[in-house]
């Protein structure tokens, strides 16, 4: 497929899977006879996004303050709690909590920026 509509050989994702579970909501976007395109609520990718605690390389934290900002979600226990919720213990990274105390603390840092 990526060889057909000229995409880079890893333009999909799959490591995300490991952190799907049934208390997510997902909305049905686009089905075809052999795909099915869901969109995942904001409140769950955010949960994702924390629980895979992905090193400085990856755009997870960039979209975790993103999607802080977007969800009005400021708290560092109320972060804590979305991982709980709809993550799966066994599937989070051991460091994820050190993930959520930075994200907190980054978004306040950028919230200070921009008052001053």
């Amino acid at each position: 497929m990526s060889d057909e509509h000229n995409l880079r050989s890893d333009w999909l994702n799959n490591d995300a899977e490991h952190f799907v579970t049934e208390k997510m909501s997902f909305t049905l976007l686009f089905e075809y006879s052999n795909l099915k395109v869901f969109h995942i609520d904001a409140e769950c990718l955010l949960a994702m996004k924390l629980a895979s605690a992905r090193p400085d390389t990856s755009p997870d934290m960039d979209d975790c303050l993103f999607l802080m900002d977007k969800l009005g979600i400021f708290e560092e226990k109320e972060l804590l709690r979305l991982v709980e919720l709809y993550t799966d213990e066994e599937n989070r990274d051991y460091a994820y909590r050190y993930f959520v105390t930075e994200a907190y603390i980054q978004y306040y840092q950028k919230q200070a920026e921009k008052g001053s």
